[in-house]
């Protein structure tokens, strides 16, 4: 009598709302916002930037287009093998590092490009590979901490970094596009500056809201207090027997 069940059926259902309203996994896809702005504005026009606006033969626009994607996956490398060896911090400590070093990294970047001519072409191309490969350290900043904040639910949380993926590659070439009609060092200055801002605040919300441990939703308890039934009242009452 009185006893109570977890029903499993509602153990497996993602509490979506509860998700939505935690302000840390908002943290995460907004830094992928952030983090997307970048990538997709540089692996989508950066070989646009350097013929068009920097002179630069085709042959050497593919290569050198080649070398951002190069360099940020040998930074995600590193980043991650470093970050699961500091013991001296704690996660939370750690995420914001990582992101903080590639998107104020990138946005450093992305200020100086914005700053520089056609006239230092190469170290032009220098910065757009360096604001790339930087980004590499969101390995151990909002994509590490993604899984750790939802644990058996992460599979929706990070599933929605790749909505934000789709989001800002719709966006971007919008913004190119309006800002640059005729691709001159000037009209894309504007391009960096808005990038690099749109860093700096998506990075900032993420500090600011990220935490280092599993959300409340993801415990038994919690799980049990919103999804226990009691058992007597969820069964139908016996028929009399005749």
């Amino acid at each position: 009598m009185g006893k109570t069940t977890v029903d499993k059926k509602m153990i497996k259902t993602i509490p979506y709302v509860a998700i939505l309203k935690t302000p840390a996994v908002w943290a995460v896809w907004i830094a992928a916002i952030g983090n997307f702005t970048a990538v997709n504005l540089m692996f989508l026009y950066s070989p646009t930037y350097l013929s068009t606006v920097l002179g630069f033969s085709t042959h050497s626009t593919g290569f050198s287009a080649a070398l951002p994607p190069l360099a940020q996956f040998l930074m995600k490398l590193l980043c991650g093998f470093i970050s699961d060896r500091i013991k001296c911090l704690s996660e939370v400590a750690k995420f914001r590092m990582f992101n903080s070093i590639a998107f104020f990294g990138s946005a450093i970047c992305f200020a100086v490009l914005a700053c520089m001519g056609i006239e230092t072409k190469y170290f032009d191309m220098l910065l757009l590979g360096g604001a790339a490969g930087i980004l590499g350290a969101t390995t151990g900043g909002f994509f590490k901490s993604g899984p750790v904040i939802s644990k058996q639910y992460s599979h929706f949380v990070t599933g929605n970094i790749s909505l934000m993926l789709t989001f800002t590659m719709i966006v971007v070439p919008f913004l190119v596009n309006a800002l640059t009609p005729n691709n001159t060092q000037e009209e894309w200055r504007w391009v960096f500056v808005i990038t690099l801002g749109v860093q700096v605040v998506t990075n900032v919300f993420f500090c600011i809201f990220i935490r280092g441990e599993p959300c409340e939703w993801t415990s038994d308890e919690w799980i049990r207090r919103n999804t226990v039934v009691d058992a007597e009242s969820s069964r139908k009452p016996a028929t009399a027997e005749t």
